[in-house]
């Protein structure tokens, strides 16, 4: 996992603040004020949208159900394992918009096609129980809230059609991984969750490969994850533009893979579209800052490894230059006093970090569930 996380580092947290390869500068302008508006508008819009996303019905549903089977587990009973809550937490963690990889809870293999069958929760807290009926897959029929349940019934039907689990060896030993899940939940007849993931492992055991498509009403969620390249996009129903979308792909200094020095695509965020390629390997390169002065002079040298533009997404009109720069008192530094930086028309600059704290605090959160061992 220690080249995807790289990526993950390297590629989406910097992709939230800045990306693509564009260089055409000959395109309309618009001034401070209104790419002020367009960017704190744009700003509040995705931190809502990443939010609504946990707190969806069918994640609501998700955790009643991880409720109910904490109180009894409906598998317990014909295979004397109590290996239900795990699984139930595994699909949840996978649905989970902030996490895009997951470690098994538990350390028992759950073996799908032994656990097919219909379950039907009942209002005594126990499970009716019809093993092979169906017979490829695991369908569990529970209430979203257990105390209307007389007036409800079990309004809520999760049904798994495929998944499955690989040992892999880590540092601790050897653990079952989530492969591959193929699911959907249904409230009331009407679907809020469908979801197909696959998480691909070479002949050592280290991830290459995690392919996710969610649909979690009212939201649909895309990413394919490989070695050298990422590509995700977020969109909403009624929303007209796709909220978060990118296609990035990435250069490694070696066959190694330890270090990325480059990094180019696309990333689009709401109606601001950010243009330009980092390079990382000759950003952290410690010999071009022998013999500066301040740290105005590494923000220069810093600079010169990125160039990049901010758009606005519908109109492509161009509305700041993204670029680090100092400020000593600023809440939101990178490294010092140096900051991220949007640097408008009219030559004025302004911190970037309050825009987009609470999305890429998110997106940090997200990476920091992968294993410490693979930083």
């Amino acid at each position: 996992m220690k080249t995807l996380k790289r990526i993950l580092l390297f590629g989406i947290v910097a992709g939230v603040t800045f990306f693509t390869a564009c260089e055409d500068d000959k395109t309309e302008t618009l001034n401070k004020e209104e790419s002020q508006e367009v960017i704190e508008t744009n700003s509040n819009k995705m931190e809502t949208a990443i939010s609504e996303m946990k707190k969806s019905k069918g994640m609501k549903a998700m955790e009643s159900l991880g409720g109910l089977v904490q109180e009894e587990s409906p598998f317990s009973a014909q295979k004397s394992l109590d290996v239900s809550q795990d699984f139930i937490t595994n699909i949840s963690e996978i649905l989970n918009p902030e996490k895009v990889y997951t470690e098994k809870a538990g350390d028992t293999h759950f073996i799908f096609n032994e656990h097919t069958g219909t379950y039907t929760w009942r209002s005594e807290n126990t499970w009716r129980v019809k093993m092979d009926s169906p017979s490829d897959a695991i369908v569990i029929e529970f209430p979203t809230d257990t105390a209307n349940f007389s007036e409800t019934g079990n309004n809520a039907v999760l049904t798994v059609s495929d998944y499955k689990e690989e040992e892999i060896m880590t540092d601790t030993g050897a653990t079952w991984m989530p492969v591959t899940l193929s699911a959907k939940l249904e409230i009331n007849s009407t679907e809020y969750v469908n979801v197909n993931y696959s998480l691909t492992f070479d002949n050592e055991g280290n991830p290459t490969e995690v392919d996710m498509s969610l649909f979690m009403k009212p939201f649909t969620y895309t990413l394919n994850l490989t070695n050298n390249s990422i590509e995700f996009a977020l969109s909403k129903e009624g929303v007209e533009n796709t909220l978060i979308s990118a296609n990035l792909d990435l250069t490694f200094v070696n066959s190694e893979m330890e270090d990325v020095e480059e990094i180019n695509g696309n990333f689009q965020m709401g109606n601001v579209n950010f243009d330009g390629v980092i390079r990382p390997y000759a950003l952290s390169d410690s010999s071009q800052y022998e013999g500066v002065q301040n740290m105005g002079d590494i923000a220069d040298q810093m600079n010169k490894h990125i160039n990049i533009k901010v758009y606005k997404f519908d109109s492509g009109a161009k509305m700041a230059n993204l670029i680090f720069d100092v400020n000593e008192n600023s809440e939101y530094p990178i490294m010092g006093s140096i900051i991220l930086a949007f640097e408008y028309n009219d030559g004025t600059t302004e911190d970037a970090g309050p825009y987009f704290e609470s999305i890429i605090t998110k997106i940090e959160n997200m990476i920091g569930e992968l294993p410490e061992d693979d930083l």
